[in-house]
């Protein structure tokens, strides 16, 4: 943090891009020292703890009306554990309530091999020692399509950039970044995104995910990211470029509408996300090796 401060000091009118939730929380704490010399986007810091805490975001998304999973939030290891015995393995996802990524996500003690009720609670108990505390929400099938919308907002609170997306893979094969993506046109899912952010009075980027449940067809929010995403290069080769645009937007320059993208486009990240994921999933469900090259 002391580095980057000096960094900008020595440098007054750099464009700052927090690019990993650790920067973020750095700069979103320290904004009021860091505005005199440097230009960047941030929503309240209050709107990026709802977005990082996955149980208010779930929260606010009832508020609106916005489908969400079955979740619990157990207040106590003891009460997490009781929770889990209840509930048919296969059928529910561990989620920490904050934090981003595959870290500490569990889909349910496997299910291929018998395991005690004792097992169980002690597994579950050192998983929330760990990584607590945590949610349980109900597991969307894994057929379900993962659905991604990116919305950059400006200073006056003005949604300037969207975009959206569909994984084809991820790695880990269970649930993980992406791997394989392609640009999708949802005006729907954009619209109920924009609703969720706006409300939050959000300011710079956010991606917001989603899975569509099988059973229904109706996609389910799963979590607010509050900062540039892992495939952010699928959208700026399909026409929208976040950086570039976010940049703009900081330096206080009047953005026209959202530019259209274009519908089809596939990025694939190849070393070693796609090569993980093609060799360690289940040889019946990874295509030709000749396709994948």
């Amino acid at each position: 943090g002391a580095a980057l401060k000096y960094f900008l000091e020595q440098n007054p009118g750099a464009v700052l891009l927090p690019m990993e939730d650790a920067s973020l929380k750095w700069v979103s704490e320290h904004r009021d020292e860091l505005k005199p010399f440097s230009h960047f986007l941030l929503p309240s810091h209050g709107s990026l703890l709802t977005a990082w805490d996955k149980n208010a975001t779930l929260a606010l998304a009832k508020e609106l009306g916005l489908p969400t999973p079955k979740t619990w939030t157990p207040t106590s290891a003891t009460l997490f554990t009781e929770l889990l015995l209840t509930l048919t393995p296969g059928t529910f996802v561990v989620k920490p309530i904050t934090g981003s990524g595959s870290t500490g996500v569990v889909y349910g003690l496997p299910t291929s091999a018998p395991v005690s009720k004792e097992a169980a609670r002690m597994h579950w108990m050192t998983h929330w020692a760990k990584f607590g505390p945590l949610l349980v929400q109900e597991r969307v099938p894994p057929s379900g399509e993962g659905l991604g919308v990116s919305l950059l907002y400006d200073e006056a609170g003005k949604c300037v950039a969207r975009f959206a997306h569909k994984r084809l893979e991820q790695y880990p094969n269970s649930g993980g970044p992406s791997t394989d993506r392609i640009s999708i046109l949802n005006s729907e899912l954009i619209a109920q995104s924009e609703k969720l952010l706006t409300r939050l009075e959000w300011r710079g980027v956010a991606m917001v995910e989603w899975k569509q449940d099988p059973r229904d067809g109706i996609p389910k929010l799963m979590e607010i990211n509050p900062r540039f995403w892992g495939s952010l290069e699928l959208a700026v080769r399909a026409g929208v470029d976040f950086p570039a645009l976010y940049a703009r937007a900081a330096l206080g320059e009047a953005l026209p509408p959202p530019l259209a993208y274009v519908e089809g486009v596939r990025c694939r990240w190849m070393i070693p996300g796609e090569i993980l994921r093609y060799f360690t999933q289940i040889k019946s469900k990874r295509e030709p090796f000749k396709l994948f090259l």
